[in-house]
């Protein structure tokens, strides 16, 4: 059975424990090295969530697509940037950012685009799901 620590207050945590936790360090009134950086994506914008999982046809023809979709979208108007990761499995998540709903919206409506999802809906994909939201914070964090 798990058996959570206690400790009487979060002082004696901080003493206990071999490194200092970024709590601790903001109990002692330090600032976190990163705090500045934090904020990547503004307050407002929108996220579109794209989760796919890709056949295995054409992966040719795919790559040269998604490339210059990706090429595509970053020249488009209210384009922020992209996060994109895809497992062995074929399952892929990107996220692209975007000034407002109408920017985004105006980039599902791209001819371009449009083209290549009809495409990919053809051949490249066994299903995919796309969610939309607004970002109401947004943070990084890097280990030095």
């Amino acid at each position: 059975m798990f058996r959570p620590l206690r400790f009487a207050n979060m002082s004696s945590l901080c003493n206990r424990i071999k490194y200092k936790t970024h709590l601790c360090r903001l109990r002692s009134g330090a600032k976190p090295a990163y705090a500045a950086d934090m904020a990547t994506h503004p307050k407002g914008s929108v996220a579109v969530i794209f989760i796919a999982q890709r056949t295995s046809e054409d992966d040719a023809d795919y790559a040269v697509a998604a490339s210059a979709m990706s090429a595509l979208a970053a020249m488009q108007p209210g384009y922020i940037g992209m996060d994109s990761v895809r497992g062995s499995d074929g399952l892929g998540i990107t996220v692209s950012y975007w000034a407002s709903d109408s920017d985004a919206k105006a980039w599902r409506d791209h001819g371009e685009h449009a083209l290549i999802r009809d495409a990919g809906r053809d051949r490249w994909y066994s299903y995919y799901s796309l969610h939309v939201g607004e970002i109401t914070r947004s943070y990084d964090w890097q280990k030095s």
